[in-house]
């Protein structure tokens, strides 16, 4: 893992700036360790998946996604696939405004909006 996880560092870090300071490097490296997350490498790309459960149904939520787009578009058989080893009903992913037009493809599909407001 630790030498994956130094590859795909980069593209990671790159993608996390986008999510709001919830999390730190270290703390999705820990959350790895600890089996909360799972780094899927690929050549190019990297996923950081968790598997959230509602009560409900589960979801593979894909926390990041990072890298060559077009690689992580291939990939998303292999992303269908953890899902229903997991046992995963639902794949969610929180991305920018432009992850919409580019998974469509993928049959992904806008389902809510997140917004987000700072409260001091």
């Amino acid at each position: 893992m630790l030498k994956d996880w130094q590859r795909c560092k980069p593209w990671l870090e790159e993608a996390l700036r986008y999510s709001g300071g919830t999390h730190t490097m270290g703390d999705i490296e820990s959350a790895i360790r600890r089996k909360e997350m799972a780094l899927i490498p690929r050549e190019s790309s990297a996923f950081v998946i968790e598997r959230i459960q509602y009560p409900q149904l589960a979801a593979l939520h894909i926390f990041l996604a990072a890298g060559e787009l077009e690689e992580l578009k291939h990939h998303s058989p292999v992303m269908d696939d953890i899902a229903r080893r997991l046992h995963c009903e639902r794949i969610t992913i929180a991305g920018r405004a432009g992850f919409k037009r580019a998974l469509k493809d993928c049959g992904f599909e806008p389902r809510w909006t997140v917004l987000s407001k700072e409260v001091s």
